[in-house]
């Protein structure tokens, strides 16, 4: 088994991880499950310990790929009491205590597959304010990443190659509650999933080809001196 880092209430543990040797049916199939209880139970059980065991062997590669460190964090979903989650995904960002409040990589999973990607959530505030001034001055601020690559902002979905509207721009501005990422999908079937080092290749490439995105926004790892206080 290989030693890493988990995040456990706020803060990291030393922790030790199964082996993780890529997606089963088993892990999409659990967004099926209808209620509540037995989808959490199935997430913490099942599916959570598999991605604390990704997270493990994805953090060190992305760190020799990328240069930096990004540290992971593995959804635990607590505030959720009624709605059983449609999704997870252990997220990889600059800070080791919290990941929300700034841009970051995640490898999420859901009924259809998995998706890699540069995620924006809500809380990331000044991250999303600097995004819509790039979006702003340049709508075509994606159309460099891959083509099979997917916008999902707060105006719906886009090819990163098609510009950003303006709808999307004032939402980003105006909405505290506005979320934004772009990235990759993977359908459940797709071959490499079934392999821990397809996963682990498949991520890597991915995120190394964010990167230029994320580099111009505050919380950038690459950016120098770091913004968290």
């Amino acid at each position: 088994m290989t030693p890493s880092y988990h995040m456990l209430g706020g803060g990291v543990t030393a922790t030790v991880a199964p082996a993780f040797d890529g997606f089963v049916p088993e892990d999409f199939a659990l967004f099926t499950v209808p209620e509540f209880a037995p989808r959490m139970r199935a997430l913490g059980e099942h599916l959570r310990p598999r991605l604390e065991a990704l997270a493990a062997l994805l953090a060190p590669r992305l760190e020799e790929a990328l240069g930096v460190a990004l540290y992971p964090h593995v959804a635990a979903h607590r505030r959720r009491t009624v709605n059983p989650p449609p999704e997870t995904w252990a997220a990889f960002g600059p800070d080791p205590r919290r990941y929300k409040a700034y841009a970051h990589y995640a490898v999420g999973v859901d009924a259809e597959g998995v998706w890699l990607r540069l995620v924006l959530k809500d809380e990331a505030e000044a991250d999303r304010a600097a995004l819509a001034r790039l979006l702003a001055d340049d709508p075509r601020l994606t159309s460099s990443l891959p083509s099979d690559m997917r916008v999902r902002g707060p105006a719906g979905a886009r090819e990163v190659g098609a510009p950003a509207s303006e709808r999307e721009v004032a939402v980003l501005r105006r909405r505290r509650d506005a979320s934004w990422s772009v990235g990759r999908d993977l359908g459940a079937d797709h071959p490499d999933l079934g392999r821990a080092e397809g996963v682990v290749a498949r991520a890597v490439d991915a995120f190394a080809a964010l990167a230029p995105v994320w580099r111009r926004l505050p919380s950038s790892p690459w950016s120098r001196p770091h913004p968290f206080r």
